[in-house]
C-alpha cells in the first residue's frame, strides 16, 4: 500500500513539473526591436541601446543594450536586457537573433537569479580577420502563453 502511494504522487509529481519544451510562448514586445553590430577591422567602440516596445509598439517596456557596439572579428559584445518593473514578471525569457551575411541564428539569453526582468548574453563576433559586415541583432521578449496576465490579451 504505501508502495503505491508512494508510485502514485512520483507520478503526480512528474505530471505536474512542466518542460521547457511544452511551454508555449508569446512574444511580449515588438518584433522590430533591434540594434546594428559593426563588425569592422580597428578598434572596439560604441554602445548600442534600444528601447524595447511592446507587441503593438506603443508602450515602452524595457531597454536592450550592447558594449561595444563596433569591433573586430572576435570581439566580444555583451547584451543586456533590462524589463520595466511593470513587465518584469511576466516576460520570462529573452532571445536574441543575429541576421547579417553569415545567416542567422539565434540564442537564448541568461536570467539574473537574483532580479526578475534582468537577461545577459556575451556573444562573439565571427568570420574571416580583415572581414567587414553589419549585422541586425533582433531582441525578443517572450512570456508563457498560458500567463493569466497573457491570456486577457
Amino acid at each position: 500500500m504505501i508502495r503505491a502511494v508512494v508510485l502514485l504522487l512520483s507520478f503526480l509529481a512528474l505530471c505536474a513539473c512542466e518542460k521547457e519544451g511544452d511551454v508555449v510562448w508569446r512574444q511580449f514586445n515588438s518584433d522590430a526591436d533591434s540594434v546594428l553590430i559593426e563588425v569592422e577591422p580597428g578598434e572596439t567602440s560604441g554602445l548600442a541601446e534600444v528601447t524595447l516596445m511592446s507587441n503593438l509598439g506603443i508602450t515602452a517596456v524595457g531597454t536592450a543594450t550592447v558594449d561595444p557596439a563596433r569591433g573586430p572579428v572576435g570581439t566580444e559584445h555583451e547584451l543586456v536586457v533590462l524589463v520595466d518593473e511593470e513587465f518584469a514578471d511576466r516576460v520570462e525569457r529573452a532571445s536574441v537573433s543575429s541576421v547579417g551575411a553569415r545567416g542567422e541564428e539565434s540564442y537564448d539569453l541568461v536570467g539574473d537569479n537574483a532580479r526578475a526582468g534582468v537577461f545577459a548574453l556575451v556573444l562573439t563576433s565571427l568570420g574571416e580577420a580583415d572581414e567587414s559586415r553589419i549585422d541586425t541583432w533582433r531582441i525578443d521578449l517572450w512570456e508563457a502563453a498560458d500567463n493569466p496576465v497573457a491570456e486577457g490579451q
